[in-house]
């Protein structure tokens, strides 16, 4: 009826929004793969068919589970890993820095100053969102370590640690976004003051 007929964002949107978080059980699953068997292919430009039986399909899903899972749960030798580590630490490692990683922390990046700073975030990751009461990472948006010691410009995020992993590549990149995330959203603050730290602890 609607072939032919662009579906407008709007509505795109709404449908992804009602499809999101839901489950599908494995016979759904099933009956979806097979209705695809045979009809032309979606992506753009494709021209071709589905052209694999649910017995071929099965066939490729064994092979590639055989390629991927063949190691599965088989612990590597003390000596295999110590030389996997030797073979990627240091200047053979892409992102070696210099060593720079080893630097001092400034004293006043103590425990009780990065409680202000994940209380003030909402024990929350600036980027993703994700709520951490513990482990939650205090991360030097200048990659300058002695920041608080030095006078120089100082802000922090709080991020999970799969976003603070993330940050380690593209330093530049990630300083920027990471900059206008605490102007627009913060006011360009990230920490409490002691102070307001002290108010809000006797809040709770």
């Amino acid at each position: 009826m609607r072939k032919g007929q662009r579906t407008p964002d709007e509505v795109r949107l709404k449908m992804s929004i009602a499809a999101k978080g839901r489950i599908f059980t494995d016979e759904h699953r099933a009956n979806i793969s097979k209705s695809k068997l045979g009809k032309p292919a979606h992506n753009k430009g494709v021209t071709g068919i589905y052209h694999h039986t649910p017995d071929e399909i099965e066939k490729q899903v064994a092979a590639q589970m055989g390629r991927t899972a063949w190691n599965k749960g088989i612990p590597h030798k003390n000596e295999t890993r110590t030389k996997m580590s030797l073979s990627h630490s240091g200047e053979k490692n892409p992102r070696w820095k210099g060593g720079i990683s080893f630097g001092q922390y400034c004293p006043k990046f103590n425990r009780e100053f990065k409680k202000r700073i994940r209380a003030f975030f909402e024990y929350r990751c600036v980027v993703c969102g994700k709520e951490m009461r513990k482990g939650l990472c205090c991360h030097h948006i200048n990659y300058d370590k002695l920041a608080c010691c030095n006078n120089s410009p100082v802000q922090f995020a709080t991020l999970c640690h799969t976003c603070h992993g993330h940050t380690n590549g593209e330093r530049d990149r990630w300083g920027e976004m990471l900059h206008r995330i605490i102007e627009e959203n913060w006011n360009g603050k990230s920490y409490y003051t002691k102070e307001e730290y002290a108010k809000l602890m006797q809040q709770i």
